[in-house]
């Protein structure tokens, strides 16, 4: 049985008149009729009753009509599943990301996506930089949001954010009155940033400024996890040097302070896979880096 022999079949069904069915297939009706006796050889029954002026459905015909039309809705299904997804409108959506791309920047997309293909499922995996590029080679993720720069040549990256950093200190510092800070306003105090081993640009990036501001930082704790470091700022044991995204955390007890003098800005990039969903949501993460 043919895929062309059930639409055949259904056309005429509709039709009740080989003619017609002919010329809305867009065949012609000898190799209409020999489709429709070859099914009916097939089935071993008769499908329709003809005759110089009408064709009806037998009732092997009746029968058979329910789910010739099933048929051809799941075919119909299947090519626009298949459509959607070659063109990335459909399946799961695999994105890793690092922690401060999560406050305000992931969930934005997901919403985004959520709206632009609402066939993609996404699956969500907090991961580091390294993390994220080994899971991308091994086709586990299809993209994944990373802090740079990265040291993987191998892997395609477009930038979707930059940002200044911030000072971040307790709110009821005398600091805390204040909208903006120079980096020499805060050499005298003590900071609480992330390893280097955890982000190696961001704290080579840290030394670097102040020292151009005349300094050398005095640092008492290091920490990986920004959210430790902001319980660690909170409780007045040091002042923060972290992107500005961490404003979007809902945490009490701190001030975020731009500071004027940094030109340098933080950057998230987009890993992708060569694939049609990661294309699409390169697209819709472009928003972000305008």
């Amino acid at each position: 049985m043919e895929l062309r022999q059930i639409r055949y079949f259904v056309a005429i069904a509709e039709e009740r008149n080989f003619t017609r069915a002919a010329r809305r297939l867009g065949v012609s009706q000898p190799p209409l009729s020999f489709q429709i006796r070859k099914l009916e050889d097939e089935l071993g029954t008769r499908l329709f009753d003809r005759t110089s002026q009408k064709v009806e459905l037998t009732p092997a015909g009746v029968a058979f009509e329910a789910g010739a039309r099933r048929v051809l809705e799941e075919v119909q299904k299947s090519r626009a599943a298949a459509r959607d997804a070659a063109n990335g409108l459909a399946g799961t959506l695999h994105i890793g990301f690092i922690a401060s791309a999560s406050y305000a920047l992931v969930p934005r997309l997901v919403r985004r996506a959520a709206k632009a293909m609402p066939n993609v499922a996404v699956r969500l995996y907090d991961a580091t930089n390294e993390r994220q590029i080994e899971m991308l080679r091994r086709g586990e993720l299809d993209a994944g949001f990373v802090r740079l720069p990265i040291d993987a040549p191998d892997v395609a990256c477009t930038v979707v954010l930059r940002e200044p950093y911030c000072a971040v200190v307790p709110a009821d510092s005398p600091l805390a009155r204040r909208r903006t800070v120079r980096l020499a306003d805060l050499r005298d105090r003590s900071f609480v940033v992330s390893p280097r081993r955890v982000a190696p640009a961001y704290f080579d990036l840290f030394i670097r400024v102040c020292n151009k501001a005349g300094f050398s930082p005095r640092i008492v704790h290091e920490l990986e996890r920004v959210q430790t470091i902001l319980d660690i700022v909170a409780a007045d044991l040091g002042i923060g040097f972290l992107p500005e995204s961490v404003r979007h955390i809902r945490a009490s007890g701190l001030a975020f302070l731009r500071i004027a003098d940094i030109k340098e800005r933080a950057e998230i990039g987009l890993i992708q896979a060569a694939s049609p969903m990661a294309r699409r949501l390169t697209g819709l993460s472009a928003e972000d880096s305008k």
